[in-house]
This record gives C-alpha cells, structure tokens and sequence, in this order.
C-alpha cells in the first residue's frame, strides 16, 4: 500500500529492533511499542504515536516518560483511552510513584496515569521460579470489561496468591483509600473539614490543600493515617483550617501513598465572612478528638466533658490549644465538651461512634 508511509528510515537498526505490538487508538492513532530507539531518525524509545497513514505524531506524547521506558509485552486501550501497559518489568524512575511490577497505565494525554497503582504487583513468592527461556513473569494480558486477565510466570500479584494466572478488579487497583464522604463547612473558628474513608491500604496520610480560585492550591497541613494506614473498617478525619481565606475558598484532599503515589478527593466550596470559637475535630470520632481555639489562643484553663445526661464524664484542670483527649472507652453516643478560657466559657458536641 504506497499510500502508507512506513518509515524511512523506519525504525532504528541498533540493538536488534523489534516491533512488539501495534493497536489502533479510539483517536485513531497507531500505538506502536517494542525494542527501539527512533522513528524516521525522531528519538521515540520503546513506544510511538502514528498518524494512520504511517506519519509521526508530533509533538511526542509521551515525551515525559522517564528515559528508561521499558519494552511492554502487551497494550491494551480501555473504553476510557488509558492504556494499560503489561510486561515483564518493575517499571520506575523520575517522576513515577514507587514502583511498578508487571504492569501501569497511561493517561490518554501520554501521561503517566499516578492514580492506578498496583501494590506490590507481580511476583513470585518464596521458592518459586520461572524459566526465562520459555516464560516471562508477564507473558500476556487481555481486557474483559473492567477486569484484566494475565498470565506468566508469577505465583503471586500484590501478595495475593495467584498461579501464573490473575484476574484484576481494575477498580480494585486505581486507589489504596476508598472515600465515603468530604464535607468542608465555615465555622465559628474558621473552616472545618470532615471525611471519612472505608478501607485503606498502605495510606501514609492526606495534604489539606486550599485555593483561592479554584486553580492554584497550597498545602496547609497534613493528617496522618489512622493505625498503620491500612484497615478494612471505616475511618474518621478531620482539620480545622483556623485562619481561612475571607471570602470563597476552595479545598481538597491530596492523599498519600507509602509508595509514593496520590490521589485528590473532590473540590468542596465555601464562604467564610467571621470566624472565632471553639471547634472538635473530628465531631464523629472513634478514638481521639482534638480541641481548637484560633490561632493565637493560648489554651484553655478548664476542660469538662459530659455525656447526653449532663453527668460529668472527664476533666482537665489546664489544657494547650489543639489538645488531644482520648475517648476510645467511651460508649457510643453524644457527648459535650465545655471549656473555660480567658473570653469566657464555649461549649461544642462531638458523637462518639
């Protein structure tokens, strides 16, 4: 077919090239990939772009994947244009989150997809082995729906045991911490963030982050992980942003992996005119709740807590700003907590799940 431009000089003749694969994208570009350097003499290490009629895509897109861009075995394209990409490597470098055995995605952009991660991905576990000669530890991959069928020489995909064969809930796999809820509300001593999570896994913790138009965020502090950061029972969390911005602000949740990866939670949007009070976080706890004043505020000179009842549950004669009072032991219900300070007495409600 003339009318097909194949390349001249094609690809580059060092190092024994080899064309692995080829698919058609849902933007109707050919997405190349195997063990090469160039394409007509333009530098395109292991994956290429191609007009259908055989011409480059320019500019490159995936000009900012790292220079060590290993050969896949196989891609495959879902229905959203992220290419997964499967293969026997542990694919990492600058700019990757951790690291990836066997398998990642990329964005449709190109890109490198930060959001689907793959734990400890494939491997094999103690005593087993794979001859090289016959088998690699990705041979090759298909797409059923939202489920990715693999087979190779690995016995074990993110420290599960799987015998040369693993299906993947892929919406298992994008995210260590499923979200419950994210609430942000203007307080009386500034801006209370509130979520809640299901389960979490390997979850270092998350970045509060705030904007003024929605565009341009800027880290105000951090929440560590409950435990370890991984567990199968819900979660609470909260922050008080205790000198907002006046007017409209913006706020989200950067969460952080142990491997290095990420995730946002979803944009919340408030308005905040006056500020100045007393707040809990969170005010549905399971473990610990936290007492604020605004910034500037030395402490408290008397801390009281009460059950729905009015009976006396805890006190504390002195108590720093941001104090942290233990009521894991307490049973489940409402409770108050009444303060003493130089402006006078406050009171705030927290529930204790």
């Amino acid at each position: 077919d003339a009318s097909f431009n194949g390349g001249n000089p094609g690809f580059d003749v060092n190092n024994n090239p080899v064309v692995e694969g080829i698919l058609t994208s849902a933007n109707n570009r050919l997405i190349v990939w195997g063990n090469f350097f160039s394409y007509n003499a333009q530098s395109r290490r292991s994956l290429v772009a191609l007009n259908l009629d055989g011409t480059l895509v320019t500019p490159n897109p995936y000009a900012a994947l790292p220079t060590n861009f290993i050969v896949p075995d196989n891609i495959i394209e879902q229905p959203n244009g992220r290419l997964l990409v499967t293969g026997d490597f542990t694919y990492s470098g600058s700019g990757i989150p951790g690291t990836y055995p066997g398998l990642f995605r990329l964005l449709p952009t190109g890109a490198f997809d930060a959001n689907f991660r793959i734990g400890s991905g494939f491997g094999l576990s103690n005593g087993a082995s794979y001859d090289p000669l016959f088998t690699k530890l990705v041979d090759h991959s298909i797409l059923l729906g939202n489920k990715l069928l693999v087979c190779g020489g690995f016995t074990v995909f993110n420290g599960v045991a799987r015998n040369r064969v693993a299906r993947i809930n892929l919406g298992d796999v994008i995210t260590p911490v499923t979200w419950l809820s994210f609430t942000a509300t203007a307080a009386s001593a500034g801006a209370l963030l509130q979520w809640r999570t299901a389960n979490e896994q390997q979850n270092r913790g998350f970045e509060v982050q705030r904007s003024n138009d929605g565009q341009n965020y800027t880290t105000i502090g951090f929440v560590t992980a409950a435990g370890n950061g991984n567990s199968s029972q819900p979660n609470s969390y909260g922050f008080s942003d205790a000198t907002p911005i006046a007017g409209t602000a913006y706020y989200r949740l950067k969460q952080l992996d142990k491997d290095g990866g990420f995730e946002y939670s979803s944009v919340k949007v408030i308005r905040i005119d006056k500020f100045s009070g007393f707040i809990i976080i969170p005010t549905v706890a399971t473990t610990f709740i936290q007492l604020q004043l605004p910034n500037g505020a030395a402490g408290f000179n008397a801390v009281t807590v009460y059950n729905a009842t009015g009976k006396q549950i805890m006190s504390l004669a002195k108590a720093q700003n941001n104090q942290r009072l233990y009521v894991g032991s307490l049973p489940a219900g409402s409770y108050y907590v009444q303060i003493k300070t130089a402006q006078g007495v406050q009171t705030a409600r927290f529930i204790k799940q």
